[in-house]
């Protein structure tokens, strides 16, 4: 599936001077190119399915209009993803939810619309 797999550590980049990014991995495979991989273990979910940790208050998923669980895009993960693919300049990153139960994966794309606007907000904030 992948080429490559290379853990990273704390990633910059001269566009992005006021962030950085930590993604646990750049991962590259000859039909999908450069992307990050962020994977996440919550605590929560040691004794449940994906299922039913996507009902809990504060999970990260959610089930969209078409019926497919995927990563909520007003959870902080979100933006966190945007950010890493932006600095390590990555079109995607593989989102994964794991536990000793159960796993979750969705590769989410670049969406530069998103990132700016928020960047804006937090420029804004930062000044005031």
């Amino acid at each position: 599936m992948y080429n490559t797999c290379t853990r990273t550590g704390l990633l910059l980049n001269p566009d992005f001077p006021a962030f950085a990014a930590t993604p646990d991995a750049i991962i590259t495979c000859d039909c999908c190119g450069k992307g990050c991989l962020e994977v996440k273990c919550p605590y929560s979910l040691k004794d449940m399915s994906i299922l039913e940790f996507e009902k809990q208050k504060s999970s990260c998923l959610m089930i969209n209009d078409q019926g497919e669980m995927t990563l909520d895009y007003r959870h902080a993960y979100f933006f966190q993803i945007q950010l890493q693919m932006a600095i390590s300049k990555t079109s995607y990153c593989d989102f994964v939810v794991w536990s000793f139960n159960d796993f979750f994966v969705e590769r989410i794309q670049f969406n530069e619309d998103f990132l700016f606007h928020h960047l804006e907000l937090a420029k804004q904030f930062h000044k005031k």
